[in-house]
């Protein structure tokens, strides 16, 4: 069984939004750095068991202290 090859373009680039968007969403809680969790979480869904990986070592690592408002 042939698939057309769009639709499999369509599933590269759905992983790779689909990893884009958790890895900013984590990186943002969990790093000063969520654009460049984004952009490797992005490169790491070409690769799926790769990018299952990276998801849970960051949801392992720890939260980053909430900023306290002071006024």
């Amino acid at each position: 069984m042939n698939l057309p090859s769009y639709l499999s373009v369509h599933a590269i680039v759905m992983m790779v939004l689909f990893g884009i968007s958790v890895s900013y969403l984590l990186g943002r809680r969990k790093t000063n750095h969520p654009f460049l969790m984004a952009l490797l979480g992005g490169v790491l869904a070409i690769m799926p068991p790769l990018l299952i990986i990276y998801f849970v070592l960051l949801l392992l690592k720890k939260d980053l202290p909430e900023k306290s408002q002071s006024s």
